[in-house]
């Protein structure tokens, strides 16, 4: 169980980077807090509090609103390398999250001690952090289903735009043979076009993946990805989908995408590779 746990904290999960969406959560996150409060006028089970100000609320509510800017525009930039949109997972969303609802109650705190002191009687900074959290976790689960969904719809046109313009790559009757040089010069490796599938980089080393009668083989060489595109640079089908990956575009294969990312499926193999956002944003059509 800890195991599947691991795994699925590890596990891609999409992150926004436009500023537009960035401002638009802060401010049905805000208009929410603020709602609530005016609605339900809660007591939170103290029936001898007064019901909160129109004051207290909207300060709340901008704090909120304020917080949620911060955490969204300011922090990222802060901690550039934590959150690379590439290694952003499950995990980082949760303490992102958290985080987030740490920020928002600790300015609240703050307020309500110097504009609400008759509340402090009743709440400490641990039992605001736990309003702030309850209150706070509808608009989150709302907020992370939409991301979600959103990036699959995005994933999803990419994928059906990539599929409509693989028909520009269309197989060299000729079937040409290529060569794999190692960065000695001296281990290689000798294939016909149609017989390579990936090229997947492994730190110092390539491992090429290819097929001999529809049984896959693999062959490790010790070379750079880089330096392996541009040696494969005149064979028009041979593309670099990922950092770590150069596909045949020429072999049967179907681009599909989900919430986390796009992916090319080996029609003829149980295998499959991811897709950069660079890559089908610029996808090539000829």
């Amino acid at each position: 169980m800890a195991f599947h746990l691991k795994t699925y904290l590890n596990q891609k999960f999409p992150y926004f980077e436009n500023g537009i969406h960035k401002g638009l959560i802060s401010f049905f996150f805000s208009l929410f807090i603020f709602l609530f409060l005016i609605i339900f006028k809660p007591t939170f089970g103290n029936e001898e509090m007064e019901h909160l100000s129109l004051f207290t609320i909207s300060g709340l509510s901008i704090i909120s609103f304020l917080s949620l800017l911060f955490n969204l525009f300011i922090v990222p930039k802060l901690f550039k390398k934590w959150f690379n949109p590439i290694n952003w997972t499950v995990r980082k969303t949760i303490l992102f999250s958290l985080e987030q609802i740490v920020v928002i109650a600790l300015a609240n705190y703050i307020f309500l001690f110097y504009f609400e002191t008759k509340l402090i009687l009743f709440f400490n900074f641990f039992s605001i952090f736990a309003l702030t959290a309850l209150i706070g976790f509808i608009p989150l689960l709302i907020l992370i289903v939409y991301i979600e969904k959103h990036q699959q719809y995005k994933n999803h046109q990419a994928a059906q735009y990539i599929n409509k313009n693989l028909k520009t790559f269309k197989p060299d009757l000729e079937d040409p043979k290529m060569t794999f040089w190692a960065s000695n010069n001296i281990d290689h490796l000798e294939l016909y076009e149609s017989q390579l599938l990936y090229i997947k980089s492994e730190g110092n080393y390539i491992r090429v993946v290819y097929h001999e009668n529809k049984v896959i083989r693999n062959k490790m060489l010790r070379q750079s990805l880089s330096a392996m595109e541009t040696l494969l640079s005149d064979f028009r089908s041979i593309k670099r989908v990922h950092r770590f990956y150069i596909v045949n575009l020429n072999t049967p294969i179907s681009v599909k995408g989900n919430a986390k990312n796009c992916y090319i499926q080996f029609q003829d193999f149980e295998m499959s590779v991811p897709i950069s956002r660079s890559f089908y944003k610029n996808f090539p059509t000829s």
